[in-house]
Order: C-alpha cells, then structure tokens, then sequence
C-alpha cells in the first residue's frame, strides 16, 4: 500500500473524490472548504451529510489555499479526484439554510447559471439538477438513472429562470 497524494496547485473551493480502495461503494464524495474538510457528501446516494473523525478524512488542506487529498492506496487503485475553484461565470458554490419556505440563493457567477445542483445537507434526499435545456418544471436527478421528471407546477424552480444574481426554489425538501 502507498499513499496517493493530489495536489491542485490553485486554491480549491470544491472537490469531488472517489476511492476504489478506501471505499467499497465506489461513492463519488463531495466536499467543499465552505463546509469543511470533515463534512462528506455522496453524490450517488441520497445520504445526509457525514462528519468524519479527522482519522478518517481525505486529509484535505482547505485552509492552506491548496487542496492537497491523501489516502492510502494500492497500485491498483483507480483513486480519482477533481478539485474546482470558484470562477465568475464559470463555478460558484453556495451553502444556504431552507426554511420551508419559497426564496431566493444568492450566487456570484455574475450570468445567469447554466446549470445548477441542491442537495439538502441534514436530511436524506435527492440531488435534484436544474439546466435550461429540461426547463423549469423539471427536475433531474443526479443520482437516478432516469433523465427527467415532471411536469411539476409550480415545481422545484417555482417556474422562475435564475438571474445573473440568484435562482429560486421552493419550499419543498
């Protein structure tokens, strides 16, 4: 066994890991230097978020504006990682707290997102992905097989398309 060890060279706000070793469901693992670097979410499953003992953890280095992921691993390993850094139309990522009620999440993508993925964090619950090639009375889901579901009214996006500033969801999940 020898440790892999990934180092982004950038500041890294988000990175998504999956372990063949280390994990034996093959869960793509999210986390993310808002949450931190004991907070874990799979993104195949629709799990709650787990907080990892700091034995555990991917030995992410949130703090140190790089992200370097270690973990013990075997030379047949297929461990992969992709780490992202938020970017003005490009990547923004958001924590927010829901209500239950219909609002608006600030993002600082400064356009309009093409793409956007909300998972509640303390509850068990899809992955529920918003393009506007499905539109808004639809949802997909990132970890279903299916492609879409729907029509919903007035559905998860509350039938209204994000800004340059915000998007909208309902109070629902």
């Amino acid at each position: 066994v020898s440790q892999s060890r990934y180092t982004s060279g950038f500041p890294v706000d988000m990175s998504l890991r999956v372990s063949d070793v280390t994990d034996s469901a093959h869960n793509t693992q999210a986390w993310d230097r808002l949450r931190g670097d004991l907070q874990n979410l799979n993104t195949n499953t629709t799990d709650a978020e787990t907080t990892l003992g700091s034995t555990l953890a991917p030995n992410f280095e949130f703090n140190t504006g790089i992200a370097t992921i270690s973990g013990a691993t075997s030379s047949s390993s297929n461990d992969r990682a992709w780490m992202f850094r938020r970017a003005p139309s490009f990547f923004d990522e958001v924590c927010y707290t829901g209500t239950g009620s219909a609002t608006t999440v600030a993002h600082n993508l400064g356009v309009a997102p093409e793409m956007i993925i909300v998972k509640p964090r303390s509850t068990a619950d899809n992955w529920c992905v918003y393009t506007p090639g499905i539109g808004l009375t639809y949802v997909a889901y990132l970890n279903w097989a299916d492609a879409k579901y729907g029509p919903y009214s007035p559905g998860l996006w509350i039938n209204t398309a994000p800004t340059s500033s915000v998007f909208s969801l309902s109070g629902s999940g």
